[in-house]
């Protein structure tokens, strides 16, 4: 059976004035402004896929303290709770992580009246309680915990900011997709994925896979496990508006006892095992020309949507909404397009190969998926 992809795509809605509106090429919005923005200096190219240098040792050591699920990791159990609101679905959630290896594990989740028990069992993943598409708050808590320094950075084009969080100097990392220009013009572009971290002690601050989404990891009362600090709160902001607080309750060595001990239910190797979800993926859409008399900056709207299995979004919510008509019209094009799913094993790395994904047959997507809808 297919492997269901986790999409967070970038769609580009960018809405530009029509010829009777615009002379020239219009001028781009800047990315929108949030406390949790950091890179508003000067930027500083200093990584292509051909010339690695400094920025690229400063995220693998930031990457480090993360990488709690390689081979060869100490087996653990992780429990989280968290507390969800916003347009999407609200509400008090828990999740819990048995690990065992890369091939084995076992995750619980619950938001509200939502549950689902998922199981990874020799490479093959499993189901139990798929009771619709899972909310879109439940997979951003899963994203912020399992995988925020996930890229592939050798094929990006990457750029630093000197910044300051709480009154500590960081570096925000921005990593472009293949193809991209390099520039110093201040400030970080719409396409790039932003990663602040803190050079001295190598923790990741903040992490934000597209302008007005940002993840914020605090450290003060932080869990320790082999050597690595665990966030002990995570906040997860849209703009300045925090959506999801989470709260790592605590992380126990051992983990299960053994394979057989997460091994699928019956239940759920009748639903039949399938691939791994993966992690996000982003593209761009465009949405056409701007709404009569729109006279502004060409626009960008941010759209964080979970697709049904039929490739249609289920869950949407626009992440600007300072313009209400032109949010609307985000949210009616997400919801009225119907996407397939990229080429296999194609992630953030393969942004030109999936640029025409959105006019795609719709594929045969065994799970709800993620996607984020920008420029």
């Amino acid at each position: 059976m297919r492997a269901a992809r986790a999409l967070l795509v970038l769609i580009s809605l960018g809405l530009t004035c029509g010829a009777a509106l615009c002379q020239s090429t219009p001028q781009m919005q800047p990315v929108p402004s949030s406390p949790y923005e950091l890179a508003n200096g000067p930027t500083l190219v200093v990584d292509t896929p051909q010339n690695p240098t400094s920025a690229l040792e400063i995220f693998q050591r930031a990457q480090q303290n993360f990488e709690m699920r390689s081979a060869g990791s100490s087996p653990f159990t992780l429990r989280v709770s968290f507390v969800s609101s916003g347009s999407s679905s609200s509400g008090a959630g828990e999740m819990e992580e048995a690990w065992i290896s890369p091939r084995n594990w076992r995750l619980s989740t619950r938001l509200g009246d939502y549950s689902q028990v998922q199981v990874l069992s020799n490479g093959r993943v499993f189901y139990e309680n798929p009771s619709g598409p899972v909310p879109l708050r439940l997979r951003m808590v899963r994203d912020a915990l399992l995988g925020p320094l996930g890229f592939r950075v050798r094929v990006a084009l990457i750029r630093t900011v000197a910044a300051n969080w709480n009154g500590t100097p960081v570096t925000c990392v921005l990593v472009s997709p293949p193809g991209s220009e390099p520039t110093t013009t201040p400030g970080r572009r719409w396409q790039e994925t932003e990663y602040c971290i803190d050079p001295k002690t190598n923790l990741l601050q903040i992490h934000s896979i597209a302008p007005s989404m940002y993840v914020v990891y605090d450290y003060n009362d932080a869990l320790q496990f082999h050597g690595r600090l665990l966030p002990r709160q995570i906040t997860v902001a849209q703009g300045d508006s925090s959506v999801l607080q989470i709260h790592l309750e605590s992380i126990a060595d051992g983990g299960p006892a053994n394979v057989s001990s997460i091994a699928p239910s019956p239940q759920m190797l009748a639903e039949d095992g399938q691939g791994l979800t993966l992690g996000p993926t982003r593209f761009p859409q465009f949405g056409g020309t701007a709404p009569a008399g729109y006279t502004g900056a060409a626009p960008h709207i941010i759209v964080h949507a979970i697709l049904d299995e039929k490739g249609k979004a289920v869950d949407a919510e626009a992440l600007q909404d300072s313009d209400a008509a032109l949010a609307h019209a985000a949210l009616d094009l997400v919801r009225s397009s119907t996407y397939a799913h990229p080429p296999e094993g194609r992630g953030h790395e393969n942004w030109k190969s999936i640029s025409s994904f959105p006019s795609a047959p719709a594929g045969k997507l065994r799970r709800p998926d993620e996607f984020l809808l920008l420029q």
